[in-house]
Order: C-alpha cells, then structure tokens, then sequence
C-alpha cells in the first residue's frame, strides 16, 4: 500500500502515514503525470490524489518538460509515446536542467517488450512500468520516493 502523508486518518482507525515506524513528511510528494491520454490521466489523477499526493498533468511531451520546470515535481510518470515530444526526448530535456536529476522519472506505458525497457533506462528513467498499472509496483516506487524526500529534507511530518 502506498505510504499516505500523515494527516490523514482513517475513519476511527490509525493514522494512515505510518512508513518504516515512522510518520510522513509534512508536505505530501508533488507528482506529475505526463500522458495523453485524458480518461487515463485523469483517472490516475484522482487516484492518486485520493491517496494524498499533490498530482498535476500534462497531456504532451513539451508540457511535461515545462511543467517539470515549474512544479519541481518528486516524480513524473512518463507515457513514452507522447505528441510534439516523446516521453525519452522529455526525460532527456529534463534531466538536463536544473535539478532534473533528482526527480523519479518512472516510465508508464503499453511499450513493454525488452528493448522498450532498456530504451526507458538509456533515456534516464528510472524505473519502467507497463499498463495496464500494478498500482502495487507503483506505490513501492511512491514510497521510495518518499524516503528520499524526507532524507533531502531531513525531517517527517508528525501524524495528527
């Protein structure tokens, strides 16, 4: 289960944000979805944001690169068959600026044979993962990202 930030609770249970024994950070990780397709979009969208994470979108592979510019996001999940720039062409561009190292860029996409993954690696994505979503494989990713959020912040929100 992905790890929630720690203002959350569940209705007359535990706190939700509980991850490693220890709370959430404070602000919940910025997600950028980059995928053409809106009906997927959007449905991951609120997925994800039922979960607590701040998630925006953007519907090509130029957007993605500005809104990465803009948001500073903690992860991107990358379509690869993007218009007006493919998904490896964004990586590329967003690795190459300021900060774009530091950001989890996860290929999510329907290209799912061998050499599809190693061209996601090559690009500089750091993970690959096929769709239709394994929510599972994705929140093993969220939750990694949030430990490393929380150690370039290095603190944890405290569960209310």
């Amino acid at each position: 289960m992905c790890a929630l930030p720690g203002r959350l609770r569940r209705a007359g249970g535990p706190p939700f944000g509980i991850h490693g024994g220890k709370a959430m950070p404070a602000a919940p990780l910025r997600i950028l979805i980059a995928e053409d397709n809106e009906d997927l979009g959007a449905s991951l969208k609120l997925t994800l944001e039922g979960m607590g994470y701040d998630v925006h979108i953007a519907i090509d592979g130029a957007k993605a690169v500005q809104a990465a510019a803009d948001l500073r996001p903690d992860v991107i999940l990358m379509d690869i068959g993007l218009p007006f720039l493919n998904g490896y062409d964004a990586t590329g561009q967003i690795r190459a600026r300021p900060g774009g190292r530091s950001i989890a860029i996860v290929a999510l996409t329907a290209w799912d044979r061998d050499t599809d993954v190693k061209l996601s690696i090559r690009a500089g994505m750091d993970h690959h993962l096929a769709k239709p979503l394994n929510l599972a494989a994705l929140c093993a990713i969220l939750d990694s990202a949030v430990r490393r959020k929380e150690e370039r912040t290095g603190s944890a929100g405290t569960v209310a």
